[in-house]
């Protein structure tokens, strides 16, 4: 089986690269190792184990790594709750806690891409500018904070991204996909400078090759490294690995849960930033259909504050309550603290905040000892982000409320890992007696990070071989046709999600590769 691109993996990044090249005339083979729809049998192929067991999220620990991955057409969208938000560019350039290089993109090559990977996604396209989102929206700005802190617009479509593109991929004339192809190594020439095919193995027993004068790999975070490390024929720590970089520097945007805005403000000026006010507007989602789009204000510090300060990004995503008096009693403490300097709590803002992690290249993807039902070796994912990260955070909080209280509007509460959501009490237009505190945490506890479901960095794109493992054309270093697309590309995690970053990047390397004589 042959072409003039062949794509492994059909997740977002993967039908980024190879749609446009069909679109362009280039006979494209698209190989995934799942089917139409998302199986558990081939979801068991994606499995692998975590270090220590276990991964924390907002809602509980799991185990499995299928709940970071999916198979089938869609790949990792099926997880998605469709969020985007573009980087900025402070994002790109070199930051002090992280101890390799920056992006060897400048911000005029991506930012012409966010606008074609929106509109790929089907959200159609907006100006990003958060004073104009609320003046069109008709919403009450909310209270100035400021220099140090502003707003960053989210927007997010609950949908199925598989579903709205799988009569197109099934139908069109230069596309050829093939699923339950499950890619066991590349073979590469004598130099081990070209892939020449794709090792290809099915859980019938049956296995074939596959072949292109140019091969993408785009199994997202872990299927990248590991496909990667496989590959030993002509490469004994596996291709592009000379370096010993690849799966390092797995990158997530850790979450922590606790942060409490206590406010003089009522909660009718927190609307434009209130989780719980819905926002949802009807666009044109960048091909002539109509589809419903959430949109959300998160609060940021400014990037003049993270470069001053030197810290990465965080992001809040905020849901506030102006019924105080159907709050628990633990919760006296923020309006007794507030009323002993004079000022009364109007409402209260819970706030999950979001991070940038600190790149550590112990933080990785590596092969284990066990194998799947075609022989290939699973996958160990071993996230960790540095001790150093609590005390950033813990500062972060303490500059978010002084502030506040510069500016008159109240103060901020550090309940970091202490908010407990009682979720057969839950409901979101009156969520106030389903949230309780535990007791104090003491003084150095080190913060309980949730996951993000985010995979990045595994394969990150540098300008020196000794710093990444593809190029800024995503290109690995010392390969002639090969070429990685999604976000274990990213140099950075950046930002606060990678859908629209890693899409945009899949995009511009379709135009490259098309360019290509």
């Amino acid at each position: 089986m042959s072409g003039d691109v062949l794509v492994v993996g059909a997740g977002p990044a993967g039908m980024a690269v190879a749609l446009p090249l069909a679109d362009a005339g280039a006979s494209v083979v698209l190989l995934d190792g799942g089917g139409l729809e998302r199986e558990p049998a081939t979801d068991d192929l994606i499995e692998g184990s975590i270090v220590g067991g276990s991964m924390e999220s907002l809602f509980g620990s799991f185990t499995s790594l299928t709940n970071l991955n999916a198979s089938g057409l869609g790949g990792t969208s099926h997880h998605w709750a469709g969020i985007i938000q573009p980087l900025h560019p402070h994002d790109l350039a070199p930051q002090p806690y992280h101890d390799v290089s920056g992006w060897p993109l400048t911000w005029a090559e991506l930012q012409p891409w966010h606008d074609p990977a929106s509109r790929f996604l089907h959200h159609g396209t907006d100006s990003w500018d958060a004073d104009e989102f609320v003046s069109r929206s008709g919403l009450t700005p909310p209270p100035d904070l400021g220099p140090r802190l502003t707003e960053q617009l989210v927007l997010n479509r609950y949908y199925g991204l598989a579903g709205e593109y799988r009569a197109t991929i099934v139908g069109h004339p230069n596309l050829t996909l093939v699923h339950h192809a499950n890619v066991a190594s590349l073979a590469c020439n004598a130099a081990g400078s070209q892939v020449t095919s794709a090792e290809v193995r099915t859980t019938a027993g049956t296995s074939f090759s596959a072949s292109a004068p140019q091969v993408v790999l785009a199994c997202g975070g872990i299927g990248n490294p590991r496909l990667l490390l496989a590959s030993t024929d002509t490469h004994p720590a596996g291709i592009g690995n000379d370096a010993d970089l690849v799966g390092r520097y797995f990158a997530d945007h850790p979450k922590v849960q606790g942060w409490m805005l206590a406010s003089t403000e009522a909660r009718s000026r927190w609307e434009a930033v209130d989780g719980r006010v819905s926002k949802h507007q009807t666009v044109d989602r960048g091909d002539g259909e109509d589809v419903v789009r959430g949109a959300a204000l998160h609060l940021r510090f400014a990037d003049a504050t993270l470069a001053e300060r030197g810290w990465p990004n965080a992001q809040a995503d905020c849901s506030f309550t102006g019924d105080l008096a159907a709050l628990r009693p633990e919760f006296r403490r923020p309006m007794d603290l507030m009323a002993a300097q004079g000022q009364q709590m109007a409402s209260l803002g819970i706030m999950t905040v979001t991070t940038e992690q600190p790149l550590d290249p112990d933080s990785r993807v590596t092969l284990g000892g066990a194998t799947d039902a075609v022989g290939r070796a699973r996958p160990v994912v071993d996230w960790r982000v540095p001790a150093s990260h609590t005390e950033t955070v813990r500062e972060m909080v303490a500059l978010l409320g002084a502030e506040l209280g510069a500016q008159g509007k109240g103060r901020a509460l550090d309940a970091a890992d202490r908010l407990i959501f009682d979720l057969d009490l839950f409901n979101l237009e009156h969520p106030e007696p389903a949230i309780s505190l535990g007791p104090e945490i003491q003084p150095g506890t080190p913060i309980r990070w949730r996951t993000s479901y985010h995979q990045m960095c595994t394969t990150r794109m540098a300008t020196d071989p000794a710093e990444g493992v593809v190029d800024a054309d995503c290109k690995v270093h010392g390969m002639d046709n090969l070429w990685v697309a999604g976000t274990s590309v990213m140099s950075t995690g950046a930002g606060f999600v990678p859908t629209l970053t890693g899409v945009a990047l899949a995009l511009r390397l379709a135009a490259h590769l098309d360019s290509l004589p």
